[in-house]
């Protein structure tokens, strides 16, 4: 039986520099490989097709650690104009087929298929984000329809800002790991200890 995902591609935001963390979280060892790798495997075994990672400040290492993995890489020579400028350069270009996307952020690890097949099940709104308890989480998915309005977003600009006017659906969620990113050694260890 093929997977809901199919026709839905991935798009993994990994361009930031990482600065509060110290050293680029992408790198952080995961189940016994690098974050990053980690991240797109677990993207591709879902059922997601193009597998998109978009890099930036550490190009040269990510790139060499997803080599053998088959996914497309995206340069985002803006990255330091934040998350919405590696949004817009991840969703360029799709193959016509491609009915939206599911963003996942390179320091939230927690990726489930139910989750993406329950995402993907809601076909009456254009974004379908996951919440706990009330709290917005992530990935979220984005229909093909709305990709106009992220190539409007400007720099520094959340891509929440592209969600006015259009119709978002919430999905209540019964894990916590949504909500959870690595920010600190002590999230890393935390969520590690949950996943």
């Amino acid at each position: 039986m093929k997977s809901s995902a199919q026709n839905y591609a991935a798009v993994i935001l990994a361009a930031g520099e990482s600065s509060r963390f110290g050293s680029p979280k992408i790198l952080l060892e995961w189940k016994g490989e690098p974050l990053i790798h980690y991240l797109c495997r677990k993207t591709i075994e879902i059922g997601l097709n193009p597998v998109r990672l978009v890099l930036g400040a550490h190009i040269k290492k990510a790139s060499e650690i997803v080599h053998d993995l088959p996914i497309e890489v995206i340069i985002n020579s803006k990255w330091q104009n934040g998350m919405s400028q590696s949004f817009k350069c991840g969703v360029v270009n799709l193959p016509a087929n491609c009915n939206g996307v599911v963003m996942t952020l390179a320091d939230q690890p927690y990726l489930s298929k139910r989750l993406i097949n329950t995402l993907i099940s809601i076909t009456d709104a254009d974004v379908v984000i996951p919440t706990y308890k009330g709290e917005k989480g992530h990935p979220v998915l984005w229909r093909k329809q709305v990709f106009s309005q992220i190539q409007k977003l400007k720099p520094h600009q959340p891509p929440r800002e592209a969600l006015k006017n259009i119709n978002v659906k919430y999905v209540d969620w019964d894990n916590s790991l949504i909500l959870k990113d690595i920010d600190t050694l002590e999230d890393y260890s935390e969520i590690k200890g949950l996943i």
